[in-house]
């Protein structure tokens, strides 16, 4: 209805007695009310924000000045306590409408807690620094879980914590693999925390499909896993090194096959991860084989050319580059592994540099009349 036809309808109603002149001021007061309500609670819901900011610097502060004089009990009681209570108060005040805001502020400072509440509790059993990082990742995990089947509110808050703590299991991760003191733990143990990671991953990439990250850290640690398995089955053969080589090939092709299909047309929300699984996985055999020797170094001028080769197919430069460099690598190793006493090393060097010329300027002649209309 217009305007015209509402003034008609409230002229009618006032002519008939069925409403008052003091009936719609009533309704006039009454939004004005609203307004103000909604302003005030506005006003209280930056108080309730600022007012929990300031009561946990203040917090953090006093702790970081006192935190040496307290022991282990009252560091883990104060950490993870603080974060547990947190989460109760979130919990509690909930369903108050009126306190939703402020609820949904303690279960976020509860996903910032706990896990600082775990990681002081490992570092207070004096837990090395792989499981240290783990554990208040895998905390934050649960925390994140926790919040996300708690209400739809909550969902943007859990998806941060879904986020960083993908990021602190992996960072965990790449510590446990490179600490000296872990570089030798079994494949066993590998083998479970790899698994127990990569369905995490997976749980949290059904819950966020839209995330690349997620969809990369199954691919990263089922990498992880797969090689876990080799160690399982190799971990006393006498050529364990040149298993890890072939493995690491097969890895490089399936690499590969999973960039192709992500290029595909039913694929396209996944074309970020394509040019990454395709430079990780051209690395991956390409260094591996070269690595091998033998008679890996007779044919490995095919594997090279059939990398060129699908560089035209596909009209994918990013074959082409890193087919042309590891060209001029496996030249290079060539000629000094297996001419250099022959020929002597200035001309070996000057065959060499032809060779390695040669090979710059078929790489831009491809890339211009197959692949790009631009230079290298």
């Amino acid at each position: 209805m217009d305007k015209q036809t509402i003034l008609a309808l409230i002229k009618d109603s006032v002519f008939k007695n069925i409403i008052y002149k003091s009936d719609v001021l009533d309704v006039f007061d009454e939004l004005q009310l609203q307004s103000v309500t909604k302003k005030r609670l506005n006003v209280s819901q930056i108080l309730y924000g600022l007012g929990s900011a300031v009561v946990l610097v203040g917090i953090l502060v006093l702790l970081f000045q006192n935190w040496h004089l307290l022991n282990s009990l009252a560091r883990i009681l104060i950490s993870l306590g603080s974060g547990v209570a947190a989460y109760i108060i979130g919990m509690l005040v909930f369903g108050n409408n009126e306190l939703r805001r402020f609820s949904i502020l303690a279960y976020a400072l509860s996903l910032i807690l706990v896990p600082i509440g775990v990681a002081v509790t490992f570092f207070e059993m004096n837990a090395d620094s792989s499981s240290l990082v783990l554990a208040a990742g895998m905390a934050l995990y649960v925390m994140a879980m926790l919040l996300y089947f708690t209400n739809a509110l909550l969902e943007k808050v859990s998806f941060v914590g879904f986020i960083v703590s993908a990021l602190a299991l992996s960072i965990g991760s790449v510590i446990f693999l490179t600490d000296t003191s872990e570089i030798n733990s079994s494949s066993m143990i590998q083998f479970i925390t790899s698994g127990a990671l990569l369905v995490l991953f997976a749980i949290s990439y059904f819950l966020y499909k839209k995330v690349d990250l997620f969809l990369a850290l199954i691919i990263a640690f089922s990498t992880w896993l797969y090689f876990s398995v080799i160690g399982l089955i190799f971990d006393n053969h006498n050529t364990t090194w040149e298993i890890y080589q072939y493995a690491t090939i097969v890895a490089g092709v399936a690499y590969i096959f999973l960039g192709k299909f992500f290029s595909g047309e039913d694929n396209r929300k996944r074309i970020n991860l394509v040019q990454p699984l395709f430079v990780i996985g051209l690395l991956a055999v390409l260094a591996a084989s070269l690595s091998i020797g033998g008679f890996w170094d007779a044919i490995y001028w095919v594997v090279i050319f059939g990398v060129i080769y699908l560089s035209v197919i596909m009209h994918n430069n990013v074959f082409l580059k890193i087919g042309a460099i590891f060209l001029m690598i496996y030249i290079i190793k060539i000629s000094v592994k297996y001419f250099a006493g022959s020929l002597g090393w200035p001309l070996m060097l000057v065959i060499t540099g032809i060779l390695l010329v040669a090979i710059g300027y078929l790489t831009v002649f491809l890339n211009k009349k197959y692949i790009t209309n631009s230079s290298v």
